[in-house]
C-alpha cells in the first residue's frame, strides 16, 4: 500500500512538473514606430477636438467604459457624465487646461494599449501645472481613451 502511494505520489509531482515547465511565448508587436504614429495622432486630434469645443469628435475617443479622474479626490466620472464634458465647461465658462509638454508615451508589448504621460497649464491654477495621464486601448484597430487621470504637480516641501 505505501509502494503504491509513493508511486502515486511521485507520478502526480512529475505530471505536474512538465506542465508547469510549458513556457508559453508571448507575441510582441513588430510595428512600434507604426503604433507610436497612430497614438500620437489620436491623441492630437483629440485636443483638437477638445480646443474647438467639437462634442461630437471629442466623443469618438472616448470609450464607454472610460473612468476619469479629476484633481479634485470627489471628481471620478464614467461614460455617462463625462462625455457632457466639453458642454458642462461651456455652459459654466471654465477655461480649458492648455497643453505644455510630453513626459512620456508607452506602447504595451502586445501593441493593444498605451499610455501617455504629459503636462498641462491651467488658469485656473496659475502656480502649478496638471499631470495628465491617458491610457489608451486599441478596440476594432481604433484607438480609444478608457482611463484618463488629472492631478496637480505642486513642488516638493522641505521637510526642515
Amino acid at each position: 500500500m505505501k509502494a503504491q502511494f509513493f508511486f502515486f505520489l511521485a507520478f502526480f509531482y512529475l505530471s505536474c512538473r512538465n506542465s508547469s515547465s510549458v513556457d508559453v511565448p508571448k507575441s510582441e508587436v513588430s510595428n512600434k514606430t507604426s503604433l507610436m504614429n497612430e497614438v500620437k495622432a489620436t491623441i492630437s486630434a483629440f485636443d483638437e477636438a477638445y480646443k474647438t469645443d467639437n462634442d461630437s469628435l471629442f466623443n469618438s475617443f472616448i470609450s464607454n467604459e472610460i473612468i476619469v479622474y479629476g484633481t479634485d479626490a470627489a471628481e471620478v466620472w464614467d461614460y455617462s457624465v463625462f462625455k457632457n464634458h466639453l458642454t458642462a465647461m461651456r455652459d459654466n465658462k471654465i477655461p480649458k487646461l492648455q497643453y505644455l509638454k510630453d513626459n512620456s508615451t508607452q506602447i504595451s508589448k502586445d501593441g493593444n494599449s498605451a499610455c501617455i504621460v504629459r503636462e498641462l497649464l491651467w488658469d485656473v491654477f496659475p502656480n502649478n501645472t496638471i499631470r495628465q495621464v491617458i491610457i489608451l486601448e486599441k478596440y476594432d484597430n481604433k484607438w480609444q481613451i478608457k482611463t484618463l487621470v488629472l492631478s496637480h504637480l505642486l513642488k516638493n516641501q522641505s521637510s526642515q
